[in-house]
């Protein structure tokens, strides 16, 4: 029930950052990096994920500049938002409020803190893994 406004909040900061521009001005700083911005992109799109606790959050503030950011590298669109929107999913899973919440729920809260060292070696792992495809993507294609 309380994440409900939290999240409608995050949606309006994302609606705000496209209507004022400051995605553009965004993109436009951060693509003089070039391609190699791919590989960033997991870790940024990851860190709204992993922040908020929410995908639509993460997905609401960063969208916009990632698709201006793919669309002056020049690169697929496509791609560039798909390995947001996965990194962000997975950034949130292993947030500390969602590792705490599934160890109290699993009956297990004394585990939390061992998960959650699991959990993101795999997620910052898989992150490296697809910001480097999504460079090889990039560069291949273009």
């Amino acid at each position: 029930v309380h994440v409900g406004p939290v999240t409608g909040l995050f949606v309006v900061l994302g609606v705000v950052m496209a209507e004022s521009g400051m995605a553009t001005a965004i993109a436009d700083a951060v693509s003089s990096i070039g391609p190699a911005y791919a590989l960033a992109l997991p870790f940024v799109a990851g860190a709204g994920g992993y922040l908020t606790g929410s995908n639509s959050a993460a997905n609401a503030m960063f969208a916009a500049p990632h698709a201006q950011i793919a669309s002056s590298l020049g690169t697929s669109l496509v791609p560039t938002m798909a390995v947001h929107n996965v990194s962000s999913s997975m950034f949130m899973m292993a947030s500390p409020g969602k590792v705490e919440l599934a160890a109290q729920l699993s009956g297990q809260p004394n585990e939390g803190r061992r998960v959650l060292a699991q959990v993101g070696t795999v997620v910052l792992s898989t992150a490296l893994l697809l910001g480097i495809g999504l460079a090889a993507f990039s560069v291949l294609v273009s």
